[in-house]
């Protein structure tokens, strides 16, 4: 199955599937049903510590990608329902980052989409 990445602010859309939001703390500004948001999995988003980490280069990238996903391996439990999910709908991870090339969803589509593979 296709994993989609859009924003929380964006709006959805019938192709989005499941929406589900993966960041721990909700953002700012963003009204819960206007986000239409299916399923919040908190267990996945990354830890404040890598939340605040600058991803400013592309060493700090790396090393984010690198702490997430040690970090999503921790996570079993959720990350298997996500995998569950995704094998039988399609999904749309929503994050709330203004940077839409280098966030947690991309990091963590990757990551499900090797589990997937296997």
């Amino acid at each position: 199955m296709a994993i989609a990445i859009k924003r929380i602010q964006d709006p959805a859309s019938p192709d989005d599937g499941l929406r589900v939001f993966i960041e721990r703390t909700w953002p700012r500004g963003v009204k819960k049903e206007q986000a239409e948001v299916t399923v919040w999995a908190k267990n996945v988003g990354p830890a404040e510590a890598l939340v605040k980490a600058p991803l400013s280069t592309g060493d700090d990238w790396k090393q984010f990608r690198k702490q997430y996903q040690t970090q999503l391996d921790s996570a079993i439990q959720a990350v298997e329902d996500l995998t569950t999910l995704a094998r039988s709908q399609p999904i749309t991870l929503l994050h709330s980052s203004k940077d839409t090339k280098k966030n947690c969803a991309i990091v963590l589509r990757d990551y499900l989409t090797k589990k997937l593979d296997n």
